[in-house]
């Protein structure tokens, strides 16, 4: 398909090479963005959209994320949910965090 749309819509005449799959099929993803809700009890719920929706699917851990990153979530959802932060996945409130935006950087960073 690559090929074929290479050469209809830009001329070009590639050999594309197949795509290869890792070995690794849990603890790859280096980033993530965790939407955040409070529920209306104040409890701190952080995961993934449920399919088709905007509901947010309570997680503690994610089996695709570096286990660097995958372990950080429950201390740091635990800290949100203890703190009088205002999250909220909508953003309809002041000030409030949305999401949790998480990665691992893959170079060295200097401050």
């Amino acid at each position: 398909m690559v090929q074929q749309a290479l050469r209809r819509i830009g001329g070009f005449e590639l050999n594309v090479a197949p795509i290869l799959s890792s070995e690794a099929f849990l603890g790859y993803r280096n980033r993530a963005v965790i939407p955040l809700e409070r529920t209306e009890d104040g409890t701190l719920r952080a995961g993934f959209y449920r399919s088709g929706s905007h509901r947010i699917v309570n997680m503690n851990r994610c089996p695709v994320l570096d286990p660097r990153l995958d372990r950080l979530i429950a201390p740091i959802k635990l800290d949100l949910e203890q703190s009088d932060w205002p999250v909220d996945a909508d953003l309809s409130a002041e000030g409030a965090c949305g999401t949790w935006p998480c990665a691992l950087a893959t170079t060295p960073v200097s401050c």
